[in-house]
């Protein structure tokens, strides 16, 4: 019998989902009140600029450019915030939120705030009523100078009860500090490493980064996220950074917890995920003008820490294993292939038209989806 998909459980569901398009929806609304965009056309040709850079199809760095602010707040920025919501609510299963009256959350290269906003969002959500302390490290002038008026919405929506903190000093130098400092529930490093290091220091360079951070900077129940862009370059160098820290025995709590990471095997493998998101009219026009499809966002990532209780798997039955999905469907006759990570190395598995509980659509399971896989 060919590996076939039994049940499914996505990574955000459909309810909470549209609870927090609803939250982006408004910190959006009250974003451009605030801090008025370009015109579509002009903003369009910043996006693709700095795409161009941020992909390494044009010369440069992303960063200490002020004429590419624009880009960054109002078309990265609104979409780059989903992408959080996956990782962060894997990570809240494990660290239940009733009782807690305050959470400490550190940025290392926060940019304009997109980590600091998700955050707010997602507890939100899950009905946090304590206080969060925000810091973020961030120096570039460039885009640090707008974190003021982030904040300065964020207070306005009320998605939590905050106090925020810039540190204008560069990641290196904040983990040099020999100062005492105070640990953080969360630690935050979204699309920093592609920057800090260059591919051949990338897997060693990062992965000392990680285990100083897990050992300096979160307190004994705290967690590191990572997240980088869903490239097949940058995905790899991720992928063999989590392998060393996993011989270092740095709990890697996130998305996977093999010895080895499968997608290594081959020299075209690798392992991203995917969040639908949700687009303004404005985005919908910058988008298409500038050629950049962020309807769906992809991303590389890496939670480390071991929370108060294990990410909740799906049952299995006899002779099932449990796996992610890690490719878009393929239709194929009678209904559609994955690509799954599973304990036992990547394999092929059949998703029928209809799943087993009669409801669940084989051709609709995101990127992400853990699944039970019979054979």
């Amino acid at each position: 019998m060919r590996p076939t998909i039994q049940t499914a459980v996505p990574p955000i569901s459909t309810q909470t989902y549209d609870e927090l398009r609803l939250l982006h929806g408004q910190f959006m609304e009250v974003f451009t009140r605030l801090v008025p965009p370009p015109h579509p056309v002009r903003l369009a040709t910043q996006a693709r600029r700095l795409s161009e850079v941020y992909n390494h199809l044009a010369p440069g760095n992303p960063y200490g450019r002020p004429e590419l602010a624009d880009a960054r707040l109002h078309f990265f920025m609104p979409t780059d915030i989903v992408k959080l919501w996956g990782p962060l609510l894997e990570l809240a299963a494990t660290l239940p939120m009733p009782g807690r009256k305050h959470l400490s959350i550190l940025d290392l290269g926060g940019g304009t705030g997109t980590g600091c906003v998700s955050a707010a969002m997602v507890l939100a959500a899950l009905g946090f009523t304590g206080r969060v302390d925000f810091t973020v490290v961030e120096p570039d002038t460039a885009v640090n100078r707008h974190l003021k008026k982030t904040f300065e919405v964020l207070r306005e929506c009320r998605f939590v009860t905050f106090e925020a903190k810039v540190e204008m000093v560069s990641i290196e130098d904040f983990l040099a500090s020999k100062g005492k400092r105070k640990q953080h529930d969360l630690v935050l490093l979204i699309n920093v490493l592609s920057e800090a290091f260059d591919d051949a220091d990338y897997a060693a360079g990062a992965a000392a980064w990680f285990k100083q951070i897990v050992r300096e900077q979160t307190t004994r129940q705290g967690f590191l996220v990572v997240l980088e862009p869903a490239l097949r370059r940058f995905s790899r160098l991720l992928s063999e950074a989590g392998d060393l820290c996993r011989q270092a025995k740095l709990p890697l709590l996130a998305p996977c917890r093999p010895g080895v990471c499968p997608h290594l095997a081959n020299d075209k493998g690798f392992c991203f995920h995917s969040m639908r998101a949700p687009l303004t009219p404005l985005m919908q026009s910058v988008s298409a003008r500038s050629g950049l499809d962020r309807h769906e966002v992809n991303f590389a990532y890496l939670t480390f820490g071991t929370g108060e209780q294990a990410v909740e798997l799906p049952e299995t039955g006899p002779r099932e294993i449990v796996g992610r999905t890690v490719s878009f469907p393929r239709r194929i006759k009678k209904g559609f292939n994955y690509h799954v990570c599973t304990a036992n190395g990547l394999l092929v598995a059949f998703a029928p038209r209809l799943l087993a509980d009669g409801e669940t659509k084989g051709g609709k399971l995101p990127l992400g989806t853990l699944v039970t896989i019979a054979s």
